[in-house]
């Protein structure tokens, strides 16, 4: 039986991918057989097959080369108070430093402890301390001494063992105590079972008893009745180098904010490096929402319990090509996602030429014709094709397989071999296929391929019948991201439904709400509504209301929002079959889906407004002739983390322009093309013409300077204006 390719959507009634394990075709058996999957028929994700079909205006388009440079796209975050971020500054704000460590001082720790625990117990540990001072020499005994508080007796080795104090419990919390006792003497003082005394007697001894450290001790004697003692004690030791002054100064601020520029790499990806060198957990860090890849961004990150020093040290020793930090501030809370007002993004268009059909072209004029139309009429706020992933495996096709519980599909998608794959990793993908050898596919797989890793070592771990354990093993974000693809591409489809409702001829109907449409209860709800698309448990959705025929007058088409299918948003009466269509054509059910065994596909939904407006919209057309020539801003350039600047015949360049070019192919925007399965090189084959090279003509470029909500996607907004999909050059 053939197979019907992927990049169709199943027929009306029909299963999905939900059906078997989607035709395994390997070619050979094995213990992971089942995984085996022809993709021949897929298709990476076109405009049209994620549901991206209309346009707000009918201005004219036309064609130009978008992200030549990585400078050609700049992202900068915009905080909720307004404020764009831009080049980090080795500015620090709010660091909190520890007081200057006491002078230790014998008699002032003498009074002390005689008004903590009495005189008795204070000059028997005074002396238990000058003991120590005086036999120095006798530190390596095979049996420590141990003295009680009376002085009369010694505590044996299992005493000292069966220590219960800060150091913790279990394996790690013996070897912890062990190196902090080390191998000295040890003196104990018990009955303190006040804990402001016992707070006392530590400071004492850290502030004032040089070389000696003390921690909580359990007494595993016994009392008349047998039972076991409760009485508290503190153990006073020789230890080893102790802890630097300050480190068990606690912070008011323990968390560092600062800003983050990236160039050529994602968000998470980013953090998990900086946490890497850091030494860090990835979820100590935090950020508002990521940003694009190929570009050049800027956004705040926090960061718990670390030292702007040591980050800025990792970080400019192991990752300086890709990464910069600075403009610290310590604050008391962390960044979490939403919180933010939207981005300005700064994009330069070049060698912008007029469509085939468009024989009378005037580049400046076409240009703000279409700026302004955009920042009139706005554009529609499609999720954009990086939703649904650059890969020749769209990532809806994996939520598609996880809602409809074909985990071995799911697991088939992610691990078969693409045609789009560099050849290390193509080989070992066909080493996986062909033999199901995990070990030797792990020592193949390039080290950058973290999914695909994790994956293979949570099937060699659970073993081939554990598909949806190996893919609870994946980074919950990962997850999310599947399901919520597949959310996305029915809210394009919905969208684009909604924009054919009414009669085009009338310019003035497609400006009007619908009855049935949704609107906010509440507008305020709307302004900067972050999309908490990643918070699975997060109930805390704007209320809307549907329109009457009644009410559509009080509003416009740019007060309509459209829901992301979920179990707890209100359906559009007049789009109501459109979502039912949908959602049976591609097998899911997002309504009825609370007892789902995967926990990533119970989704709440969201709302989405159907339009948005680029604000503060900003046109220069620029002339250039060299095509690797640098338009961005100085301030830009010298943040471009491709090659230094360098001043010459009044341009701005830099020493290596190649360093700066997208890796992997600059994108072509041509009129009524949507040209995005290609992947050539960067303006392949204009090097080769000797001529141009010699005198190059000059080239028009369109620099477009905009803010967005967040949320909203810049190649969209890019799409309207030059009216055509955005995509690779072939």
């Amino acid at each position: 039986m053939a197979e019907r390719p992927f990049s169709d959507p199943p027929p009306a009634g029909a299963a999905g991918v939900a059906n078997g394990a989607g035709g395994s075709a390997g070619t050979g058996k094995h213990t992971f057989s089942q995984y085996v999957l022809d993709l021949s028929g897929v298709q990476r994700a076109t405009a049209e097959s994620v549901g991206i079909l209309r346009f707000r205006t009918r201005t004219r388009g036309f064609r130009a080369l978008f992200k030549h440079r990585y400078a050609d796209f700049v992202v900068q975050e915009v905080t909720k108070s307004g404020k764009v971020i831009s080049n980090p500054t080795d500015e620090v704000v709010g660091e909190e430093k520890a007081p200057p460590p006491p002078t230790p001082d014998l008699a002032k720790a003498k009074q002390e402890l005689e008004a903590a625990i009495g005189a008795e117990k204070a000059a028997a540990l005074l002396a238990f301390v000058d003991e120590c001072k005086t036999k120095k020499g006798d530190d390596n005994d095979s049996e420590a001494n141990s003295s009680t508080a009376n002085g009369s007796g010694t505590s044996n080795s299992k005493e000292i063992q069966d220590d219960r104090g800060n150091g913790g419990r279990g394996r790690q919390g013996k070897k912890n105590r062990k190196r902090k006792r080390g191998n000295g003497r040890s003196f104990i003082i018990p009955g303190l079972n006040d804990k402001e005394v016992r707070t006392k007697v530590h400071e004492v001894v850290r502030h004032h008893l040089v070389g000696f450290d003390s921690t909580a001790h359990v007494p595993s004697t016994k009392n008349e009745k047998g039972d076991q003692s409760t009485d508290k004690a503190i153990q006073v030791f020789e230890g080893r180098a102790q802890k630097k002054w300050g480190s068990r100064f606690k912070k008011t601020r323990p968390y560092l904010h600062f800003t983050l520029q990236k160039k050529n790499t994602d968000t998470m990806s980013c953090i998990n490096s900086i946490a890497k060198v850091t030494r860090k957990k990835s979820k100590s860090f935090g950020y508002a929402g990521t940003k694009d890849k190929r570009a050049i961004s800027f956004q705040r990150v926090s960061a718990f319990q670390i030292d702007h020093k040591k980050l800025q040290q990792a970080t400019r020793t192991c990752l300086n090509r890709t990464v910069r930090i600075g403009s610290f501030e310590y604050k008391d809370t962390p960044l979490k996602l939403g919180d933010l007002k939207g981005n300005r993004f700064v994009v330069i268009l070049r060698d912008v030429q007029p469509s085939e059909s468009d024989d009378n072209f005037d580049c400046d004029a076409v240009i703000r014709n279409a700026a302004e139309a955009l920042s009139a009429n706005g554009f529609v706020n499609y999720y954009g094709l990086q939703r649904f992933g650059t890969g020749t495996i769209p990532t809806w096709m994996v939520g598609q397989a996880i809602l409809c519980m074909d985990y071995c599909k799911a697991v088939s998608l992610i691990l078969m071999p693409r045609s789009d794959d560099r050849k290390d990793v193509q080989e070992a993908r066909e080493t996986f296929k062909a033999t199901g050898d995990i070990g030797r596919v792990l020592q193949m797989m390039p080290r950058y391929m973290h999914l695909e890793k994790s994956l293979l070592l949570a099937l060699r771990d659970l073993g081939p019948k554990q598909a949806l354990q190996a893919l609870l093993r994946l980074p919950r974000g990962m997850r999310m991201m599947y399901v919520h693809s597949v959310q996305s591409l029915i809210w394009n489809r919905i969208a684009s439904e909604r924009l054919t409702m009414g009669t085009e001829e009338d310019a003035k109907y497609r400006d009007r709400a619908l009855p049935g449409d949704l609107v906010y209860e509440n507008e305020e709800s709307s302004d900067g509504c972050p999309e908490k698309e990643d918070r699975q448990d997060d109930r805390s959705l704007p209320k809307v209301k549907v329109l009457s025929a009644e009410t559509t007058s009080n509003y416009t088409v740019f007060d309509v929002v459209i829901p992301t299918p979920g179990i707890d948003v209100v359906i559009p009466p007049n789009l109501k079959e459109k979502y039912e269509k949908f959602q049976r054509e591609l097998g899911v059910d997002f309504i009825n889906t609370k007892r789902h065994n995967f926990p990533e596909a119970v989704l709440t939904g969201n709302y989405r407004k159907l339009l948005t407006k680029a604000q503060n919209l900003e046109v220069e057309v620029l002339r250039y002739r060299d095509e690797d020539e640098c338009l961005a801003d100085p301030d830009i350039l010298f943040a471009d983390l491709g090659g230094n600047r360098k001043s010459g015949s009044g341009k701005n360049r830099i020493e290596n322009p190649a360093e700066s070019k997208m890796a992997d192919g600059a994108m072509d925007i041509q009129q009524g093309k949507g040209n995005v399965e290609g992947r050539g090189n960067v303006n392949e084959g204009r090097l080769e013409q000797s001529g141009e090279a010699q005198n190059p003509p000059e080239r028009i470029a369109a620099k477009i300077s905009f803010t967005l909500p967040s949320s909203s996607y810049a190649t969209q907004a890019i799409r309207e204006l030059v009216k055509t999909t955005v995509g690779r050059k072939e």
